[in-house]
C-alpha cells in the first residue's frame, strides 16, 4: 500500500531536521580530534594564568607593538649579586663577578648583571653609570678611564618581569697608564721543565716557572714579572733573579711594585728608582743605610750621659749641717754605673762653691780625692784612688774666711773593660791648714759619660817638651792614613788565578755547581812611604778600618762576606774554612761600606808578605747570600779597597 503524498511543508521540516543531526554527528566527533596544531592566533595574544586565575604572563603582542613573552605579575626583587673583584689595567678596569647572588645561583628568571662603574665613591647605580651587561659568571673590561684614577663598580641584577635587585657593595681599583704605543701584554707563560717549551717560540726563558711578558712593539716580548728558583734570562738577554721578580714598564707606569689597600689607597711602593715608601720599617734584626748596619751605627755611637748624681746645695744653704774638718777625708758623694765592655766612658767632678770658717792665714786649701771599687764592695777613703787625677787641690792657698770658693774639676777616662763591669765611685774632701771647718754653698755633681766604642782615640797624641821655645820634638805623634789596593786578583777554582784588577769575584752563583770564587787584594803604600807591615811592626795601631764597594750581588740587594789572610796566591791557600770576621759581613748592592777591625784582625791583615783574602767560609762557597763582586785595584780611589788605620809613635 502505497503511502498518501505528505504536504510539501512538512516535507521541508523532515529534510532540516535530517541536516541539524548529520552536523551534530560532527561536532561530536570534532570534540574527540585535537585542532590547535593547525591552529594560530593573529595580532593577539595569549594569557598564562597562574591556578588562582591571576595572570602570570602575557606570550605575544604587546602594549608598545612587539611580539615577545612577559612576566606581569608583581613579584619581588632580585637578590643583589655578590661583591665583583676589580682590578686596574691600562686606562681600564677589569670586573669579575662569580656569578652569584647572597652566594646563592640567581633564580631562574634571570635576564642579566649590570655592570656599573663611577670615579665617585657610593654612587647610585643609573643608566649614567651603566658600562655593559654580563650574562653569567666571568669578566668584563670598563675600558676609556683616566690613567691613575680610582674607579668604583656596583653590579646589579635585572630579572625577566625588570625588576632590579640592590647594588652589590662597590670594588675599587686604580686604572694604570697606557701601555707604550705598539705594546701590548701577551699573557703568563709556564715552563714546567728547564729550557722553555714549543708553545712560546718567541721567547723561551731558561729556568722553568711562571712569566708574564708584555711586547715592545718590535717582536721581542720581555719579562715583566717572573717567579722561578733559579735567576736566569731570556733569549734577547733580559736578565731575572730567582724568587718572584717585578720589571717595571720604562717610562710608562712610576712604580715597579705597588701595594694598595681594598680602596685604592697606596699603602707601599717600590719606583723605578729603587726608592720604597711606605708607613713604618719594622725590622726583627737591623736596617742597613748604604750598607752600614743601622743597628751596629746606633751600638756603636756615644750615649751621652748615662749616670749622674749630686750633692744638696743651694745658693746661701750650706751642706753639710755638722761642716767637713780638716784632717782625714770625709765622703762626700757616691755614684754607681755599670760599663759595657770594649766602651769609652769619662767620669767628671763638676766644681761646686764652698765657705771655709775662718782659716788661718796663708794655710787653708779645698782637698778632693776620687776612690772606687770594681768587685761590688762598698767603697770607701781606703780603697783604690782614681789614678793621675787624685787628689785635686784648691789654689791658691787662702788667707781669710771666703764664701763661694770653687772647688776643682775633676776628670777621668775610665780604662776600657774587657767585660762588663760594675764601676762604684766615691768623692771624698777635707780641709788643710789648721783646724777650721768648711760647707758646700752649691751643689758638686758627679756625671759618667758614654763615648761609644772604643776604637783607641782617646790615647796620648801630645809631645811632651818642658824645653825650648817651638812645638814638635822627638815625641810620639799620631797619624792617620789610608792605604788604597795596588792590584787585585781572583781565583776560581775551575780556571785557577787571573788578575781581574778591575773587580773583586766572591763566592758562587751556583748552588752546588761547579765552580766558587775568591779574591786577593796587594795593599800599596800610605803617603809617608811606610806599608801595612811597617805600621803594625813599629808604631802602636789606634784604630783601623777595611772599605769596600760592592759592585754587583745574586739577589741585587747586597751580599754576606768574609775576610782573611794569605801569604801565597791561590792555588795551595785553598778554601779558607775559618774567615777572622765569623759570620760575615753585610754590604749593599752600590755601596761603599767601611768596617771597623779589631785588633786581632788588623794584626792578621796587616802581617809581613800578607794579601787580605775576600772569600766565604767555607760552609757558604755555595750559599747565594754570599754571591757577588767588589771593585777592584783598577777602580778609582773612591770605589777601590781602601784601609783607613790611625798609628802613634
Amino acid at each position: 500500500m502505497t503511502s498518501p503524498s505528505l504536504p510539501p511543508a512538512i516535507a521541508a521540516l523532515g529534510r532540516q531536521i535530517a541536516q541539524m543531526q548529520a552536523q551534530i554527528a560532527q561536532l561530536q566527533r570534532n570534540q574527540r580530534t585535537s585542532q590547535l596544531g593547525s591552529s594560530s592566533i593573529d595580532n593577539g595574544a595569549l594569557i598564562i594564568n597562574d591556578p588562582t586565575g591571576a595572570g602570570q604572563m602575557l606570550v605575544g603582542l604587546q602594549g608598545d607593538g612587539t611580539y615577545t613573552t612577559v612576566s606581569t605579575s608583581t613579584v619581588a626583587p632580585p637578590v643583589a649579586p655578590d661583591t665583583p673583584v676589580v682590578a686596574g689595567g691600562p686606562l681600564s678596569v677589569l670586573v669579575t663577578w662569580d656569578g652569584l647572588a647572597g652566594g646563592l645561583a640567581p633564580l631562574n628568571d634571570f635576564a642579566a648583571c649590570q655592570v656599573h662603574c663611577s670615579a665617585v665613591p657610593g654612587f647610585t647605580p643609573s643608566p649614567a653609570t651603566l658600562a655593559g651587561h654580563l650574562t653569567g659568571a666571568g669578566l668584563f673590561g670598563v675600558g676609556g678611564l683616566t690613567a691613575l684614577t680610582t674607579y668604583y663598580v656596583a653590579l646589579v641584577i635585572v630579572n625577566e618581569a625588570g625588576l632590579a635587585s640592590p647594588a652589590s657593595a662597590e670594588a675599587s681599583a686604580t686604572a694604570q697608564a697606557a701601555l707604550p704605543a705598539g705594546s701590548t701584554v701577551e699573557g703568563v707563560y709556564f715552563i714546567a721543565g728547564g729550557g722553555g717549551g714549543t708553545t712560546w717560540p718567541a721567547a723561551e726563558p731558561g729556568s722553568p716557572g711562571y712569566y708574564l711578558y708584555w711586547d715592545t712593539g718590535t717582536g721581542n716580548p720581555q719579562v715583566v714579572y717572573s717567579a722561578t728558583a733559579l735567576a736566569g734570562s731570556d733569549q734577547w738577554g733580559g736578565t731575572w733573579q730567582g724568587g718572584s721578580t717585578y720589571v717595571g714598564l720604562p717610562g710608562v707606569l712610576p712604580n715597579v711594585l705597588t701595594v694598595t689597600d681594598t680602596t685604592g689607597d697606596v699603602l707601599a711602593g717600590i719606583d723605578s728608582s729603587g726608592n720604597i715608601t711606605g708607613a713604618t720599617v719594622n725590622a726583627a734584626t737591623d736596617v742597613l743605610v748604604g750598607g752600614q748596619s743601622l743597628a751596629q751605627f746606633m751600638t756603636d755611637t756615644p750615649s751621652g750621659v748615662v749616670a749622674r748624681g749630686w750633692t744638696p746645695g743651694t745658693s746661701g744653704v750650706f751642706w753639710p749641717a755638722s761642716g767637713i774638718t780638716s784632717g782625714a777625708a770625709v765622703a762626700v758623694l757616691e755614684l754607681d754605673f755599670t760599663a759595657q765592655a770594649g766602651r769609652d766612658y769619662m767620669l767628671q767632678v763638676l766644681p761646686g762653691t764652698v765657705l771655709f770658717s775662718s782659716p788661718p792665714a796663708g794655710t787653708g786649701q779645698y782637698v778632693q780625692r776620687l776612690f772606687y771599687t770594681t768587685d761590688g764592695t762598698t767603697p770607701s777613703t781606703s780603697s783604690a784612688e782614681v789614678s793621675g787625677h787624685s787628689p785635686a787641690i784648691t789654689s791658691p792657698v787662702l788667707s781669710s774666711a771666703v764664701l763661694n770658693y770653687p772647688t776643682p774639676y775633676q776628670e777621668y777616662l775610665i780604662p776600657i773593660p774587657a767585660a762588663e763591669t760594675t764601676y762604684r765611685f766615691l768623692l771624698a774632701a777635707y780641709a788643710t791648714g789648721g783646724s777650721y771647718e768648711l760647707k758646700y754653698s752649691n751643689a758638686v755633681e758627679m756625671r759618667v759619660t758614654d763615648l761609644g766604642v772604643s776604637t783607641g782615640q782617646f790615647t796620648n797624641a801630645g809631645v811632651v817638651l818642658g824645653t825650648g821655645t817651638t812645638g814638635g820634638g822627638a815625641g810620639p805623634q799620631t797619624y792617620t792614613e789610608t792605604v788604597y789596593a795596588a792590584n787585585t786578583w781572583n781565583y776560581r777554582n775551575v780556571g785557577g788565578l787571573t788578575n781581574t784588577n778591575g773587580t773583586c769575584y766572591h763566592g758562587s752563583p751556583n748552588v752546588g755547581g761547579a765552580y766558587w770564587n775568591y779574591s786577593y787584594i796587594a795593599w800599596g803604600a800610605a803617603p809617608s812611604g811606610r806599608n801595612l807591615y811597617t805600621i803594625l811592626s813599629h808604631y802602636t795601631v789606634n784604630w783601623a778600618t777595611i772599605r769596600l764597594t760592592c759592585k754587583q750581588s745574586f739577589y741585587s740587594n747586597g751580599l754576606r762576606f768574609g775576610l782573611h789572610s794569605s801569604t801565597s796566591l791561590g792555588g795551595g791557600s785553598g778554601v779558607y774554612s775559618v774567615i777572622v770576621n765569623p759570620g760575615g759581613w753585610f754590604i749593599g748592592e752600590g755601596a761603599t761600606t767601611a768596617y771597623q777591625l779589631t785588633s786581632a784582625q788588623w794584626t792578621a791583615l796587616f802581617a809581613a808578605s800578607t794579601y787580605t783574602v775576600l772569600s766565604p767560609d767555607s760552609a757558604d762557597l755555595y750559599t747565594l747570600t754570599w754571591d757577588g763582586s767588589f771593585a777592584g785595584g783598577g777602580a778609582p780611589d773612591s770605589s777601590t779597597p781602601a784601609i783607613t788605620v790611625s798609628y802613634t809613635g
